[in-house]
């Protein structure tokens, strides 16, 4: 799945009008948050959180994935009723045999072929949840702090799972997953924020890639593989995720937080505790004041600059209005392709657990190759990136469209299941190249309201993709649906997006800039002021 959360939420600090607040300090804070014992536990920490978390997100690939349904008769077998289009309730003379590896609220509840789409919609209305609860918890994080929204949202989610998994009804459980999923959104939102306030920003690019969704998937497969069942799979991630609940007891709010809010003396306190544990030797007394005064000067410089510009101001200029529009209409359909396949995988040919781990594997891999590409090679920056990775996705999703089109969809199931499995896995690249695009393209004061709304049109996305494959009245319509989404996205994005690696952070609104450059020929519109 997206790991949308992971780099929407690095910490975008050193602009050189921030810098020009005071003189630059001998020690930042990274100075005091090394690479040392206590990151290391806010990764363990992180890790739990992510486990259990994650795990919820993609819980209804599994709670939610269709048995396929074939018909003996004392004359005859219909192998796929599903898909044979044939009303169940017609079949007088026939025994259904439901097949299936894993035991899915469809298969205990009934809700088999068509009444499938009911099971769909339970998945939309959770995504709700979990659409409001990010929008929320956001402003928690920042008013109330890191840790207290971590703490209270994991609470509530590990008591609406352990609750969920004893439904008894659909009903019953789209209500209490769709509470679940609301603090799971306050969860992810305020976990991303946490974990990369204590990274020291040379490690975040790989600590962002190690503790991801891609590992998590592949190992949350095998739980889910070992579980056999929803209800036992929802309280084996309540468990899995319950390390954390311990955890929470040793590690501190985020000093970066605590700066910003003005609250020195905690800030002082939670670094001497971080120097202790690391082993390090206290820091020089003056040292420890400058970085502080000088970093809560610069965080209220950049918050009273920032109060003077909203949400409106992303359209407010035409390049930037096009650019925002590109960026959120690209991470909708982004997140429609990925989620509408990764809720249809059982339909594909092979086993469903083994079609889920090559997914994963996939998925890491991919972002691994691109992590190494990306520091190695300059020349290979976002746009690149961004091209590879949906001209490839559109590509496999092209050939699926022509394969049902063409009617020989049974002949070449092999074709599919490859190309969707492909197709899926990418996406992940593109959440992460889009967010990462999105954080250097726009200027310090908007920044912050730029990647909320991109991530509201993802979970918008997610709230949509479980209704695609419901299309069905032509069997190729959801590829083609999908394939004219992801044409489009390479098109406008490498169009209207610059390039933006390796430049600096833009630091001001494009009125401050001298001159106005046709946006088709600029390198980056954003970067120079």
């Amino acid at each position: 799945m997206s790991n949308d959360n992971d780099y929407r939420s690095v910490p975008a600090e050193e602009t050189k009008e921030e810098k020009d607040v005071a003189a630059i300090p001998t020690k930042t804070v990274d100075d005091f948050l090394k690479m040392g014992n206590y990151c290391y536990l806010i990764l363990v920490i992180s890790e739990f959180i992510l486990l259990g978390g994650a795990g919820n997100m993609i819980y209804m690939v599994f709670a939610g994935s269709a048995p396929r349904v074939s018909c003996r008769g004392s004359n005859f077998t219909i192998k796929d009723v599903c898909r044979s289009k044939i009303n169940i309730s017609t079949l007088t003379d026939c025994e259904l045999d439901l097949q299936y590896e894993f035991k899915s609220i469809n298969v205990e509840f009934g809700y088999i072929c068509a009444e499938t789409a009911y099971v769909k919609s339970s998945i939309s209305v959770q995504m709700i949840g979990v659409l409001i609860g990010t929008l929320l918890f956001g402003y928690t994080s920042d008013r109330f702090g890191r840790k207290t929204t971590l703490v209270g949202s994991f609470i509530m989610t590990t008591v609406m799972g352990f609750a969920a998994s004893f439904s008894t009804s659909l009903l019953m459980f789209t209500v209490l997953r769709t509470i679940l999923g609301f603090f799971c959104g306050g969860l992810l939102g305020a976990y991303g924020v946490y974990k990369m306030e204590h990274i020291p920003k040379k490690h975040r690019f790989w600590v962002a890639t190690v503790i991801a969704w891609a590992p998590n998937y592949i190992i949350l497969n095998l739980i889910a593989y070992l579980s056999g069942d929803w209800r036992t799979f929802q309280q084996v991630l309540v468990l899995v995720g319950s390390p954390a609940l311990v955890l929470f007891f040793f590690v501190h709010e985020s000093p970066r937080w605590l700066i910003q809010k003005g609250r020195i003396e905690e800030a002082r306190a939670v670094l001497q505790k971080i120097q202790r544990l690391d082993g390090a030797a206290d820091a020089k007394k003056d040292e420890m004041e400058k970085m502080l005064d000088v970093t809560y000067q610069e965080m209220k410089a950049r918050e009273e600059k920032a109060r003077n510009y909203s949400l409106l101001d992303l359209f407010k200029y035409r390049e930037m209005a096009i650019a925002t529009v590109v960026y959120c209409a690209g991470i909708f359909m982004t997140s429609i392709i990925n989620y509408g396949l990764v809720y249809n995988i059982e339909t594909l040919a092979g086993s469903f657990f083994v079609n889920s781990v090559l997914m994963g594997c996939i998925r890491w891999s991919i972002n691994i190759v691109f992590g190494i590409l990306d520091y190695k090679v300059k020349w290979i920056g976002r746009k690149v990136s961004h091209l590879v990775s949906q001209a490839t996705i559109a590509f496999c999703l092209l050939l699926i469209s022509i394969t049902f089109i063409a009617g020989l969809n049974e002949r070449y199931a092999v074709v599919i299941r490859i190309s969707s499995l492909i197709a899926a896995a990418t996406t992940a690249q593109i959440f992460i190249t889009k967010n990462i695009s999105g954080m250097e393209y726009y200027p310090t004061v908007v920044r912050n309201s730029a990647l909320a709304l991109k991530s509201t049109c993802s979970r918008l996305g997610a709230i949509i993709a479980p209704q695609l494959f419901l299309l069905n009245a032509w069997e190729a319509l959801p590829y083609v649906v999908v394939t004219i989404m992801a044409t489009l996205d390479t098109i406008a994005f490498q169009l209207v997006i610059p390039e933006t690696k390796g430049k600096p952070l833009p630091e001001h609104m494009p009125e401050k800039r001298r001159h106005s450059i046709p946006m088709a020929k600029r390198q980056s519109s954003i970067s120079k002021a």
